[in-house]
């Protein structure tokens, strides 16, 4: 459903999101993720789990279904990319906030 203005996107942490879905705060989320990436992108829809951040880096711990501890500029570029995406689809207008 898109907005019909423009708001902030609300980006969630692994930590704030957990609970709603019952997981672990640590994990396991690579299987979850990848599922949900794999299920979007076939559909022809933009990877929403990008919305998903590390509270620390604050940004997606999985980018490209690779873990993304040691954040290159190109990682960054990718995550700006790809959130681009979602905020094209679901909130038009938002600033990208990477």
């Amino acid at each position: 459903m898109k907005c019909a203005t423009a708001k902030p996107m609300e980006f969630k942490t692994y930590s704030a999101f957990a609970p709603r879905v019952g997981i672990p705060v640590q994990g396991p989320w690579k299987g979850v993720l990848d599922a949900i990436s794999r299920a979007e992108t076939r559909q022809g829809l933009p990877d929403i789990t990008f919305v998903l951040v590390n509270g620390q880096t604050g940004y997606p711990s999985q980018i490209g279904f690779a873990p993304s501890k040691k954040l290159t500029s190109a990682l960054k570029a990718r995550a700006k990319t790809e959130v681009q995406k979602v905020i094209n689809l679901y909130n038009p207008g938002t600033p990208n906030p990477f």
